[in-house]
Parts: C-alpha cells; structure tokens; sequence
C-alpha cells in the first residue's frame, strides 16, 4: 500500500493502539504521535492500585515504551497540545508546552485520540496543594507521596474510581470521607444495589469510612498554608489531611469547536460506524469520541478502557484499506471492593425506563459454587428485561 503521513493526536489506550497496530500492517506509513502527556503507554486502571502500594513500581503500569515505538518507526513528541485542526488544509496547530513554540504539521490521515479529562468543580479553594486530581501517572504519584503522611483523606465522587480509592487508602491505614451530590455511590447500579454497596463498605470498615451523600460542597477551607477541611452545605467542616477529586470526566475536545468537525452536545466527536468523522480522512476513537448503545441504538457516552481498545484497532484496520464496523457497546464493566466483586452490563432499570422500555426485573441470591465446596459465597444477580419484547 501506498505509503501515507499519519497524525495521532493523544496516546495511552486509543492513540497508543492505533499506531502499534497500524505499524503492524503498513510498516512503510509514516506515523507521529502528539500528546500532553510525558508518558505514552499505560494502564489508566491501575492507578488507585499503584497508590494502594499493590503495584510497587509505577513504570508497571506503562505498557510500552517511547523507545519502543520510535524503534518501530512511529515518531513520538510528548509535551505537545493540538490548540487547532485545520481539516480544510489538512493541518494541525501544535503547541511546545516546554518552549510555547508553535508550528503547523500537514497530514494525509489525522486520527483524534485526545481522550478525556478531569471535571475539575468550581469550587473556592479547589486549585489548593491539598486538592488533587487523579487523571494521569503523574497525578498518582503525587497522590500516593502526599497519602504517605497523612491520616485521613477526603474523596470527591462515589462512582468506580472513588470507590477503588476508598479500597486502596484503607489498605494504606487511612481514614476516608466520600462526598458526593449524588444520594447514592455507584449510581450506575439500581438504587437497592448502590445502597447493598454501602453497606457492606459501612460494615467492613465500621468507622473509617464515611460517606456525606445528597451533599453540596461549598469551599476547600485553607489558611496559611494549612488545609482546614471541606465544608458542605448540610454537613459543616469534613476534617481530613488531603482531597482527592474523583469527580468524572468530560472529553478532550475544546480544541475541535472552530475546526467544522461535528461534536455532539456533551462534547464527544461524532462518528460513523468506521470511526469517521465528517471529514473521511479524519478519525475519532476512544474516550473523546461519541459511542452506540447496542441496545438503543443511540448515542452513549461510557469511558472505558476497554472500548478505546477496540475503536483503535477499528480505526487502524480501516486506514490499512479494510472496511471494519465497530457495532457499538452494551456498556459492561466490573471493579471490586476487597472480597466483592461488582458489575453491570446493559441498562440498569432506572436508564431503562428512560429510553422507552417497560422494565421488569427479578434478583436472585445463589451459591457461586455448588455448597459442599470451599469458599463457598453468594451471588447477588438482577436481571432486568423489557416486559413487551422480552430483550
């Protein structure tokens, strides 16, 4: 095939996927990667067990080296922000984030994979030292070495990464506070499920875990350099060492919005079945990138790792020539709290009832083995199902 200039914009899961796998099929492409970041490759996931010290050396989590691609032959300039993509001349504006140097690059193929970032709350003291995004290596590092001398942390958010976080501080001996708006942690589950999460949270940890629920945060209390605490609207002054913000994530698009690329309304790229934009020679994958809910066939926003994966082998297959559809996903994902194990696929009842379907459901307890065996424990299962058409 025709050799062709190729810029991935973003790395970690999408972007990092796209150029092994496209170096794979056409080695004589010419690739170059742009990203933010200092690293290139790694496991997002991981992080909250890296700050619970159950992965002892960050560069664990990097799944491959810059020196390894460059080794391939795809060109990797970390330090560097697309501020603009110019589709009409089939440029990009690149910004030096150590020099402020700017300079355009031309492509034949653009492939967008800039991924998501932390929803940081507009909230009085939250640009503090004390206050701390995790998003990045960079931020777990910073995350476990301030943990190393502390007592007790605040956590902003109750959703899959909060709750890791909860796990692993408790490993390190820190006591936790959760605050969330939200009534319930892990509101992705049906409201009896989130609140069977709790529990047994509240169980196993007793007093060193409190969850400040239905709350309103109204500034990060600092004063001389010492920080006071989180104050909330119902409950007063939440004492702890340090925060971290689990607070969600938004895409990494506002770059795009003069570039004439479609966006949707929550800031994700619209995209064809062959990962397309409305430009053909410009692809999206990954967490920026809009995603199809196999069983609504609209569009749902869920950022996982997993699905970058497989859009970027899409992406990639398709620049080689081939004609690969991604079919959408039914938004499954598992974590854990110690002994439990949690997971969901496909609409809980509440989104369920929302997108039209008459949902009717049943949950059902049982031995995960058969009772004569060791380590015998429960399953907590519940199905739900559209009373009309039986999906």
């Amino acid at each position: 095939m025709k050799s062709k200039k190729v810029i991935i914009l973003g790395a970690v899961a999408a972007g990092s996927k796209v150029a092994s796998k496209l170096k794979r099929d056409c080695p004589n492409f010419n690739i170059t990667i742009y990203t933010k970041d200092n690293d290139i490759s790694y496991s997002a996931c991981a992080m909250p067990y890296y700050i619970g010290n159950l992965i002892d050396d960050i560069n664990e989590l990097k799944i491959k080296s810059i020196e390894e691609f460059e080794k391939e032959g795809t060109k990797v300039n970390t330090n560097c922000e697309c501020i603009e993509v110019l589709p009409h001349e089939k440029n990009v504006v690149i910004k030096d984030l150590i020099s402020n140097n700017q300079y355009k690059d031309s492509y034949d193929i653009l492939v967008i994979a800039t991924g998501a970032k932390a929803v940081i709350p507009k909230i009085e003291g939250v640009h503090s030292d004390f206050i701390l995004p995790l998003r990045n290596l960079e931020n777990a590092q910073n995350i476990k070495e301030k943990a190393k001398n502390s007592k007790s942390v605040t956590i902003i958010g109750g959703g899959y990464i909060g709750t890791e976080l909860i796990e692993n501080f408790r490993r390190l001996g820190l006591s936790v506070n959760v605050i969330d708006f939200s009534k319930n942690i892990m509101n992705i589950f049906d409201e009896e499920f989130s609140k069977s999460i709790q529990k047994y949270i509240e169980q196993r940890e007793k007093d060193n875990v409190k969850f400040f629920l239905g709350e309103t945060i109204e500034k990060f209390e600092v004063a001389e350099g010492i920080f006071l605490g989180t104050k909330c609207r119902n409950a007063g002054l939440i004492n702890s060492d340090f925060v971290v913000l689990a607070t969600g994530i938004k895409p990494n698009t506002e770059f795009l919005k003069t570039s004439d690329i479609e966006l949707n309304t929550n800031g994700t790229i619209k995209v064809n079945e062959f990962m397309q934009t409305n430009f053909s020679d410009i692809y999206a994958c990954g967490d920026c990138a809009d995603k199809k809910f196999c069983l609504t066939n609209k569009s749902l926003w869920v950022a996982l790792g997993t699905t970058a994966n497989k859009e970027a082998r899409i992406v990639a297959q398709n620049i080689a020539g081939k004609n690969e559809k991604f079919n959408g996903i039914t938004s499954s994902s598992v974590t854990k709290y110690f002994d439990l194990t949690i997971s969901c696929t496909g609409l809980n009842k509440r989104n369920a009832r929302l997108n039209g379907f008459d949902p009717i459901c049943t949950t059902i307890t049982k031995e995960d083995k058969p009772s004569f065996m060791p380590d015998v424990s429960n399953i907590h299962f519940k199905l739900i199902v559209d009373k009309k058409t039986k999906k």
